[in-house]
C-alpha cells in the first residue's frame, strides 16, 4: 500500500480513486492546502510517505521551490519521490532541485508505482536510516551522491525516451544511483579524503566500496531475491565501476554482463566527479570534463554515452 502527501489547494476537485494505480490497489492520502501543512506533516511522518504529488496550480513559483528544498535539505534527499502536476516550469530546473517526474496534466496521470516494494514502513525506515548515516559522517560524499541522483534522473529519462530502458528501470536506477558509493562509508578518512594521489595498495583498498556498499543489500536479497529495488541497489553498488571494455572493477564485466543500472550510473558518477572539487584537485570545467569523458575510449556503454553527449547542455547548472 501506497501512502501518499497530496499538495494542492484544490484538493477538493479530486476524488479518492483518482489515486488507485492500474491495478486498483488501495493508496492512502494525507492532503495539505499549503506548504506549510505539508511541511508539518512531513516532520511529523517523514517515513510514512513514499510519494509527495504537488499539483502546481496556484502555487508561486518561489513557493514550489522553497517547498522541495526543504524536503530534500531536511527530509530526504531520495524519499519520498517528488511528483508535480500541472507544471509548465523548465522541467531540467525542477529536477535539479530535486523532483523525480513533472507532468503536464492531473494527478490521475500519474503511474502510482513508484518503489512499490519500498511502501513498506521497514524498508523506508531501513534505507533513512542509510541516508542519516551518511549525511551525518561525510558531508562531502553525501553532497556527491545527491549530485549523481540528479544527473542520473536526467540521464535515465532520456535513456527511457530512447527506448533504452523500461519506466520501472528508470525509476529504480533513480532511487539506486544515490547509493552507489554507500560503501565508502567502511574506508578510512586517510585514504578517502587524502590531498594526493593515492598509492598503489591505497587504490586497491579503496576499490572495495563497491563489494562493501552491495552487502549492506545482500541480506535482503537472499530473502526476497525478486525485489527489484534492491536488486538494483546491489547491481549499482557493485558494477558502477565496471567498464564496457572490461577493464573496470570489482568483476572485470563487459559489455551487457554489466546491469543497465550500473551502465548509466558510471557515467553520470565520473561526471559529477569530475565537475566537483575534490580533496586532491579543483573542479575540472564543464567543457574539460565533457573532453574527458568523450577521450575515455572503452569506459562506458556507447549508446547510452551518445545520448549523454547529445544532451550535454541539460547537465549544466
Amino acid at each position: 500500500m501506497h501512502k501518499i502527501l497530496f499538495l494542492s489547494r484544490n484538493a477538493f476537485k479530486f476524488r479518492h480513486s483518482d489515486f488507485l494505480n492500474d491495478d486498483h490497489r488501495y493508496t492512502t492520502v494525507d492532503i495539505a492546502l499549503d506548504t506549510a501543512i505539508a511541511q508539518r506533516l512531513l516532520l511529523r511522518n517523514s517515513t510514512f510517505y513514499s510519494s509527495i504529488v504537488i499539483d502546481y496550480r496556484e502555487l508561486s513559483q518561489d513557493d514550489l521551490y522553497e517547498f522541495i528544498s526543504f524536503v530534500r535539505e531536511k527530509i530526504s534527499p531520495v524519499l519520498p519521490k517528488i511528483v508535480v502536476t500541472n507544471c509548465t516550469l523548465v522541467e531540467k530546473n525542477l529536477i535539479h532541485f530535486g523532483v523525480d517526474q513533472i507532468i503536464d496534466g492531473d494527478v490521475k496521470d500519474w503511474d502510482f508505482e513508484a518503489y512499490p516494494e519500498l511502501s513498506e514502513i521497514s524498508s523506508m525506515a531501513y534505507i533513512e536510516f542509510l541516508i542519516q548515516i551518511i549525511r551525518t559522517k561525510d558531508k562531502a560524499l553525501y553532497d556527491h551522491m545527491k549530485g549523481v541522483k540528479t544527473f542520473t534522473t536526467l540521464l535515465t529519462k532520456l535513456c527511457f525516451q530512447e527506448n533504452l530502458i523500461d519506466f520501472k528501470t528508470l525509476e529504480d536506477t533513480v532511487f539506486a544511483s544515490f547509493f552507489h558509493d554507500i560503501g565508502k562509508l567502511f574506508i578510512p578518512e586517510s585514504i578517502l579524503h587524502k590531498p594526493s594521489s593515492l598509492t598503489k595498495d591505497e587504490f586497491e583498498f579503496m576499490k572495495q566500496h563497491t563489494t562493501l556498499g552491495a552487502s549492506l543489500f545482500e541480506k535482503i536479497l537472499r530473502t526476497n531475491s525478486k525485489n527489484r529495488t534492491f536488486t538494483t541497489l546491489y547491481h549499482v553498488t557493485k558494477y558502477h565501476h565496471e567498464r564496457y571494455d572490461g577493464k573496470g572493477y570489482p568483476c572485470g564485466l563487459a559489455g551487457d554482463q554489466i546491469p543497465v543500472a550500473a551502465r548509466i550510473v558510471a557515467i553520470t558518477d565520473v561526471f559529477q566527479a569530475l565537475t566537483s572539487n575534490r580533496s586532491y584537485r579543483d573542479a575540472y570545467d564543464f567543457e574539460k570534463a565533457l573532453q574527458i569523458i568523450e577521450e575515455d575510449e572503452g569506459h562506458f556503454d556507447p549508446q547510452i554515452c551518445q545520448v549523454f553527449l547529445e544532451n550535454i547542455n541539460l547537465f549544466k547548472l
